[in-house]
Order: C-alpha cells, then structure tokens, then sequence
C-alpha cells in the first residue's frame, strides 16, 4: 500500500467520524500529523479507534489532571498543544497500558448500550394517586419577623451621606 493512499485513507476517516465542533478541531490537527507522519495515519485507521472515542479519552485525561490538581487546591488548565498531544496519543496507545484509554472504550460502550433502539427500556413507574400529598403546615409557613426597633440615641449621631452632601435629613 502506497503512503499517498494510507494519509487519504485516514483524512477520510477523520472528516467522516468528526461530528461535532471538538471532535473537528482535534481532527483538523490530526490530519496535519497525517500529512507529515505515515505512522499517525496508520494509527489513525486502526479500526478500533474512532474520533469519539478519542473526545472521551482526552477528556478522561483532564478529568484525571482536574482530580489531581483540586487535592492539591489548585486548578487544571490544558493548552491547545497538550490537547492535541493527548489526541495523538490515543491513536498510538496501546490497549492494557493506558487507564484513559480504557476509560474512553467504557464511556463509549455505555452509550452504545443506552442508544440501542433493540434494547427494550424499563418504563416507570406511575403513582397510583396523582394528587399531591398535604404538606406539613408547619414547615411552609413564614417564620413571622419581629419589627427592629431603632435606637434613638443611636440614630440621632448617625450621619447620612446625603446630609454631608447637604440634600438634606433629619438628624440633627
């Protein structure tokens, strides 16, 4: 197989399986590699890696940096270029040796399970009786509030903003 037909190849698929705003961003960069690395383009035909695989996987990989970072009290941020890096990584990783890839096949076979039109889902339940239950009357009252007493003495030194400006008050 020719190198010119291997870089098409992956272009293809990329463009093909890219199908929301992240999944082409990373895509456009991947296809970049493609242009300058026949082995990113290799990688990238391995049937068992698609570009939404690739998104849960970058994604476990800053969910793992975020967890790390918050223990220590800080915060995670993730430039274009580890992101990018994190994407070529998938293609090249290799099944059993990376957590984050794992993770990215289970969130994707989880989806693939919930979406199945075959799969027959659980209906729920409906309450026999429709009307709402009384509520405590006790808990939804107003609590009542006590008028707040001003001090007179208190009141008669308080100065007013409008006062110093001269608009006016009744103190003094």
């Amino acid at each position: 197989m020719d190198e010119k037909s291997l870089k098409d190849r992956a272009i293809e698929k990329i463009n093909s399986s890219a199908n929301n705003r992240f999944e082409k961003i990373i895509g456009k960069y991947l296809i970049k590699r493609c242009r300058e690395d026949p082995s990113v383009a290799e990688d990238v035909l391995k049937e068992d890696r698609t570009m939404e695989k690739c998104q849960q996987y970058i994604i476990s990989k800053a969910y793992r940096q975020r967890k790390v970072a918050f223990s220590k009290g800080s915060c995670v941020i993730a430039d274009d270029q580890t992101v990018f890096e994190w994407a070529e990584d998938y293609f090249h990783a290799v099944e059993g040796g990376d957590p984050d890839l794992e993770n990215a096949n289970k969130v994707n076979a989880a989806v693939k399970i919930s979406t199945d039109a075959s799969t027959p889902q659980p209906k729920k339940k409906r309450a026999s009786n429709p009307e709402p239950k009384e509520k405590n009357s006790r808990t939804h009252k107003a609590k009542e509030q006590k008028p707040v007493k001003k001090d007179e003495k208190e009141d008669k030194w308080q100065m007013s903003l409008f006062d110093y400006f001269g608009q006016g008050g009744s103190n003094g």
